[in-house]
């Protein structure tokens, strides 16, 4: 699908909010700049979390946010060398509480394809400014 701009992008947060559950993770890639964080932002907003509460955990690796009662969860992999053990188990154990977890730069540990059915959301640049997002189900939404 072909994003031209954040009301679009929001929109597309907002039709995969109405799919999710509880507990489910979101497998963020593309290219730094394509607009991972952006997504997550808006997603979060969804939920409750102020738009400029929602920062890049490249340096923080995970930041919480509770609304509610529930904890959102975002993760940035790209800083890791591969699949760090403590990290993997931090995360698993944090996704079995929170309301949601949503992971950047899930390919720089591949375990993570392993320990979770994720809802995969893949972001592109496009040369006008826009953006190409492809959102494919985990295997449990897929009929």
């Amino acid at each position: 699908m072909k994003v031209n701009n954040l009301n679009e992008l929001t929109r597309l947060a907002a039709d995969l909010r109405a799919r999710l559950e509880i507990g489910d993770v979101i497998f963020l890639t593309g290219p730094l700049g394509a607009g991972k964080t952006t997504f997550v932002q808006k997603l979060f907003r969804l939920y409750g979390v102020p738009e400029t509460a929602v920062t890049s955990p490249t340096f923080s690796l995970i930041e919480r946010y509770t609304v509610n009662g529930r904890e959102l969860l975002h993760a940035d992999c790209y800083r890791l060398p591969g699949n760090d053990e403590a990290i993997l188990a931090e995360l698993a154990e944090a996704a079995e509480t929170a309301a949601l977890l949503a992971i950047e730069w899930p390919q720089k540990m591949p375990a993570l394809a392993e320990k979770f059915q994720a809802w995969q959301i893949a972001l592109q640049e496009l040369p006008d400014g826009g953006r190409e997002v492809v959102v494919t189900p985990p295997k449990r939404c897929q009929k």
